[in-house]
């Protein structure tokens, strides 16, 4: 049974594009310069998109230019860190 419940969680699972917190600060704040706080807890970041596969959000993720990047990440919608 155990097997099983595992196997429609993993079904079950979609992935998600999420963007680390922006935060205004340190040295550059008084130019308006943000920065990604990619050492917040997953549970603060922002869901972007959600998937139906893995691939599928890194490819969403390559498309984007580079310089959008910063701070997005790709993450199994069943992590156990987006509820802490």
């Amino acid at each position: 049974m155990k097997r099983l419940t595992h196997i429609c969680t993993a079904v079950l699972a979609s992935w998600f594009l999420i963007r680390a917190p922006m935060h205004q600060g340190g040295v550059w704040s008084h130019f308006g310069m943000r920065f990604a706080d990619t050492n917040a807890p997953l549970s603060k970041w922002s869901i972007v998109g959600k998937f139906d596969a893995a691939q599928q959000c890194e490819a969403a993720l390559a498309k984007r230019a580079a310089s959008q990047r910063e701070g997005l990440r790709c993450i199994g919608s069943d992590d156990p860190r987006l509820a802490k």
